[in-house]
């Protein structure tokens, strides 16, 4: 997988909630909020991390919260002028997309596996579209 990792069911959130949320995964460089015409949340988000591993990591959650907003975090399909600028972001880093990871790290206080606080509400409704 790449750096870009595609999170549905953000629900109204703006990009600093999301950045703030997202960081602790690892550094975000950026957040893009999908917005409607008229400014309305699409309810979907593209958070792009500075490394691979950190983007592994959210994926590995795959479910991750926001108070009681469950959000869904999927592997993203890049165009090629964005594998392109992985590949060289990799070149100079030294780091690469393929390396596997091992998740054997504890996280404190469980605030990402643990089950939300009351009910969950998605911007997906029941549950993600089939």
């Amino acid at each position: 997988g790449g750096r870009k990792v595609f999170v549905g069911g953000t629900a109204d959130k703006d990009q600093e909630e999301l950045r703030e949320h997202f960081a602790q995964f690892g550094e975000v460089a950026s957040i893009e909020v999908l917005k409607e015409r008229d400014g309305a949340y699409r309810g979907f988000a593209f958070v792009t991390f500075y490394d691979v591993k950190a983007a592994q990591e959210l994926l590995d959650v795959h479910h991750t919260y926001i108070g009681n907003v469950r959000m869904e975090a999927k592997p993203c399909q890049l165009p090629r002028v964005e594998l392109e600028l992985d590949r060289k972001i990799e070149a100079i880093l030294g780091t690469s997309a393929q390396t596997p990871t091992t998740s054997s790290q504890q996280f404190a206080g469980g605030s990402r596996l643990a089950d939300p606080p009351g009910p969950v509400t998605s911007a997906w409704g029941l549950g993600p579209p089939t």
